[in-house]
């Protein structure tokens, strides 16, 4: 096992890295990046969390996530040592309280690219973009060799709706993979939709140009609605199946 840590600094915003190595049996190696940024700092963030336990430190706590797939990011308070393994991503802290001394890792790498986070229940890795159109979203991700997520399951839309409705955004939509090919709804591989969710009234084909897809908060949920996408701007995720 070979264990790291390195600290770059962008404008104002600090990123605090633990580079993580992990030589599995029969498994090769896997590289896995901690990152933290100071906007979380001081915040205990509400979320799924897999397990609570005292640390005797970062690195345990670190550790600890690196080892179970189903844990996404983790927060840790300096002074009690708590560590806290959850099953979420944050993007913005508007599902925490004022706590002092709490920090957020969220893990990225291992068999994802770098940026990207793994998602093991769906075979996904994904990355949050920002607020994009599509055609802005699709050049943003296929840079980073990846495309618009795809949801295939109920649970993939559950997970991603979970990140979506944790913002403190206005904005509680996002873009997803799947175009209308003027007779079916398709991936990028063109493959027909293996998962739907469209919300009442929905897909629109009536109306022309509404040929993509974004998920909506309707009436408390989180449903699928026909978008054209050139020029709103939306939260975007690249995602990349392994």
């Amino acid at each position: 096992m070979y264990f790291s840590m390195d600290i770059k600094r962008n404008r104002e915003t600090f990123v605090f890295m633990y580079f993580l190595r992990l030589f599995l049996p029969c498994q090769g190696s896997k590289s896995e990046t901690f990152v933290v940024n100071a906007d979380f700092d001081d915040f205990a963030l509400n979320g799924e969390t897999l397990e609570t336990f005292q640390s005797s430190g970062e690195t345990e706590c670190v550790l600890r996530c690196s080892v179970r797939n189903e844990c996404l990011s983790l927060q840790y308070n300096s002074p009690t040592g708590e560590c806290r393994l959850l099953h979420d991503v944050y993007v913005t802290c508007s599902f925490g309280v004022e706590d002092k001394k709490w920090r957020y890792y969220q893990k990225t790498g291992g068999v994802c690219p770098p940026q990207f986070t793994l998602y093991a229940e769906e075979h996904t890795c994904f990355h949050y973009a920002g607020l994009l159109s599509i055609p802005m979203g699709t050049d943003y991700c296929r840079n980073l060799n990846a495309s618009l997520i795809a949801i295939q399951s109920e649970r993939m839309q559950d997970f991603l709706s979970s990140i979506v409705g944790k913002m403190d955004s206005n904005v509680k939509s996002a873009y997803i993979q799947g175009t209308f090919n003027t007779t079916h709804w398709v991936l990028d591989n063109q493959q027909l939709l293996p998962f739907t969710h469209w919300g009442p009234g929905e897909p629109r084909l009536q109306n022309p140009g509404f040929v993509n897809i974004k998920v909506k908060k309707v009436s408390g949920n989180y449903y699928w609605q026909t978008a054209r996408g050139l020029r709103s701007l939306r939260h975007v995720f690249c995602g990349i199946i392994v």
